[in-house]
């Protein structure tokens, strides 16, 4: 990382049925510690932008080879 170098984090969670009830059932408390634009983290992902300031959550498919929105 060179001196302008920041980390980010993001979470890519498989969309499995399980995943999505859990985050279906407590979406203030990942809406709290996933501020970061979801569609702007699958951009910094799959195009190369940079990511956004604010941490992130983003599903997966099963394979989990393809990110995708997480809409709240």
């Amino acid at each position: 990382m060179g001196a302008d170098g920041r980390a980010a984090l993001v979470w890519v969670v498989r969309a499995t049925a399980r995943n999505r009830r859990l985050v279906a059932q407590y979406p203030e408390i990942f809406a709290a510690r996933f501020p970061g634009s979801s569609r702007r983290w699958v951009e910094a992902l799959v195009e190369g932008r940079p990511p956004p300031d604010a941490d992130g959550l983003v599903w997966a498919d099963i394979g989990g080879t393809r990110p995708f929105e997480w809409r709240r």
